[in-house]
This record gives C-alpha cells, sequence and structure tokens, in this order.
C-alpha cells in the first residue's frame, strides 16, 4: 500500500547501525526553504553539497508548489512527522519517478585512513528532514518527514553491502516549536495543512 510509505519496521531492522553521525555546519547549507502550515511557519536549510539528489528532487516539488496544500497525514509523537504526499481530502497526488537512496558519506576510522579528512554523516537526529519512502531503498518520490527526535536506527548501516537508511538532506533552523503544535494538533484528530514550501535566500559563507 502506498501510503506506508515510511515503514516502521525499519525501528526493528536497523537497530545495529555501526555508523557514528556527524552533524553538518550550517555553512554546508546550499538553500533554504519557508514551511508554512496551520501549525506556524518553520524555515529548513538544505545540504545540497552533500546530499545532491535529494534536496533536487525536494526542490523540484517546492518549484511547481506540488507541496501546497498537503498535510502531515502520519504524525506519531516521539518519532517523526510525515508529509508532502497527499491532499486534505486525503487524496494521494501522482509523483514524479522515484530517486536513488543517497546513503550519507561514513567518519573515517580505519588505522589505515586515520589521515583521511573526516566527512559528515548526516544523522537522522532531532529536527531534520529526511525523504520517506518504501521498504525498498530506491522508492522515496515526493514524502518526507521530521524526526521528532534523535532516530539513529534510521540511519545508513554502511557496513551492509545493500543502499539502505533513511536519506537526511536538511534540518530546521527556525520554528522548531512547530513540530511540538504538529504533534499537539494531530492528537486532537486535525491532520496539518501545509499551506506553502517556497525557497528564500541561504545564508551566506559566514553566517551563523
Amino acid at each position: 500500500m502506498k501510503r506506508s510509505l515510511f515503514l516502521l519496521v525499519t525501528f526493528v531492522l536497523m537497530m545495529g547501525c555501526k555508523s557514528e553521525p556527524i552533524a553538518p555546519k550550517p555553512l554546508d547549507f546550499t538553500e533554504s526553504v519557508k514551511i508554512e502550515t496551520d501549525a506556524g511557519v518553520m524555515t529548513v536549510g538544505l545540504y545540497g553539497n552533500s546530499m545532491p539528489i535529494s534536496v533536487k528532487n525536494f526542490l523540484a516539488y517546492v518549484d511547481t508548489e506540488f507541496y501546497d496544500g498537503t498535510i502531515f497525514h502520519r504524525v506519531i509523537g516521539g518519532f517523526v512527522a510525515q508529509g508532502g504526499g497527499f491532499t486534505k481530502e486525503n487524496v494521494e497526488k501522482p509523483t514524479k519517478p522515484a530517486i536513488v537512496l543517497e546513503m550519507t558519506p561514513a567518519k573515517v576510522k580505519s588505522e589505515k585512513e586515520k589521515d583521511a579528512p573526516t566527512l559528515p554523516l548526516l544523522s537522522n537526529a532531532k529536527n531534520t528532514i529526511a525523504m520517506a519512502r518504501q521498504r525498498a531503498p530506491h522508492t522515496a518520490t515526493s514524502q518526507f518527514y521530521f524526526n521528532l527526535k534523535d532516530n539513529p536506527h534510521l540511519n545508513s548501516d554502511i557496513t551492509k553491502p545493500e543502499p539502505n537508511g533513511y536519506a537526511v538532506f536538511g534540518i530546521i533552523t527556525s520554528g522548531s516549536e512547530v513540530l511540538a503544535k504538529i504533534v499537539e494538533m494531530s492528537k486532537s484528530g486535525k491532520k496539518v495543512l501545509i499551506k506553502s514550501i517556497r525557497r528564500v535566500k541561504p545564508a551566506a559563507k559566514g553566517d551563523k
């Protein structure tokens, strides 16, 4: 069933992840978007350099105003808030083709590579945004989710040969309190509406 784009079975399957996430710095932002919802407004910085496929895909939906009028259709308190695929009438919208799952680069650990530069690993940390998908790895389309807490079990496990995990491609830079409101409204049975998602001017180099 397409509605099950985010499968909670991964909660069990990925508990053995061995990678150690390192949060990217704000200087890594290439774009920012403003997300206006019934619960308030959030600004999200996007890591286009680290996750180019995911960011390009997300912005393609943003630029065509695809997300306007969609809802957060799956909200699990203490876990994730997922949206970007269904209208307020609970009708699934047709999407572009699915994208390749981007596994994030790993922190260098081996003795042989100890002098090599350390690469950032984007973690499913609180307030980050990531691509939702079906169980198969290369199935993400328009839907995304916000992590309501640190969810390391959703990270890529780089010790496995097949692509896995869920691709984080940005983080909330302002308005993180909106996530709590989304959860609160969801508990009362209300599906929070995404009024619009628009690009905003990205942070300039050196901005904090």
